[in-house]
């Protein structure tokens, strides 16, 4: 049992440590500016950060379950907003690879889900806005990565098929409904 203990251990001690440097390596990438990236730049500096494995990828489900395990284990809020606003721009910016890669059908998807972290981002932040200290950097991010999927989604939207176009409508609105939340929040 000695022997089955410390493998036991071993696991999960290797287990953690991936998850640690996984975080760490997309924080770095976030934090590094971009060479290139494939979206067109809005008036507004914000770059999305690189998507890494995409939803067509073997592997992506193991991404999936990694990213939910640590939003699982993020216990303050504001540390929250942010890691769904990361979720949301990653997968936004999968759309955009994908829909590079003409596949129309599994960009939509994917930036409908990125929507939707960006719908809980603002929600999450409305619940603790005014109740905290400091968040005007945070709102201000907020609404600035609002703009930038607006952006993305219409350059998107005005080049794809035009039955793809009734999908990105509907994640237009929500994103221009998200922005009007967060700038009634000043």
């Amino acid at each position: 049992y000695p022997t089955m203990r410390k493998l036991f251990i071993g696991i999960v001690g290797l287990t953690f440590a991936l998850f640690v440097t996984a975080v760490v390596i997309a924080q770095e990438i976030e934090n590094s500016p971009p060479s290139s990236s494939p979206t067109p730049t809005p008036s507004i500096e914000y770059f999305l950060p690189y998507p890494g494995i995409l939803p067509d990828h073997p592997l992506y489900p193991i991404k999936v379950f990694r990213d939910r395990v640590v939003g699982f284990l993020i216990s303050d809020p504001v540390k929250q907003i942010e890691f769904n606003l990361l979720m949301a721009d990653k997968r936004l910016n999968m759309g955009v690879f994908l829909s590079e890669r003409g596949k129309e059908a599994l960009a939509q998807t994917t930036i409908s889900k990125s929507e939707k972290y960006l719908l809980q981002a603002v929600e999450d932040f409305g619940a603790i806005y005014g109740k905290r200290e400091g968040l005007a950097v945070l709102r201000e991010k907020l609404e600035n990565a609002t703009v930038k999927h607006e952006d993305v989604i219409t350059k998107l939207s005005a080049k794809s098929p035009e039955s793809y176009k009734a999908g990105y409508g509907e994640s237009l609105t929500l994103v221009q409904d998200l922005h009007d939340r967060i700038t009634e929040l000043q």
